[in-house]
């Protein structure tokens, strides 16, 4: 049992989770080129995307943290007592 979950736990690693590190850059950039784009015009609007930009990173890290916990419970095979029933 505890085989089968790892796998599927590792698929789903591998296949969800790699995405955010594209999504997340990309709206970055984006966001990041928009506030260029305005920078002749200070306000709330431009305050509010700055504030957007910094929040995704900081969720960027907190799940590239997870990430890495994860891969390695893997790769030592010793996953969280949650992940075992």
């Amino acid at each position: 049992y505890e085989t089968i979950i790892e796998n599927i736990l590792e698929k789903y690693i591998e296949e969800h989770f790699h995405l955010f590190d594209y999504d997340y850059d990309h709206d970055d950039e984006q966001l990041a080129h928009e506030i260029q784009q305005q920078l002749q015009c200070h306000n709330s609007n431009q305050m509010e995307m700055i504030e957007q930009m910094v929040n995704r990173k900081y969720e960027l890290e907190l799940w590239r943290e997870e990430i890495q916990h994860l891969k390695n419970y893997q790769k030592e095979n010793q996953w969280p007592s949650s992940f075992r029933y």
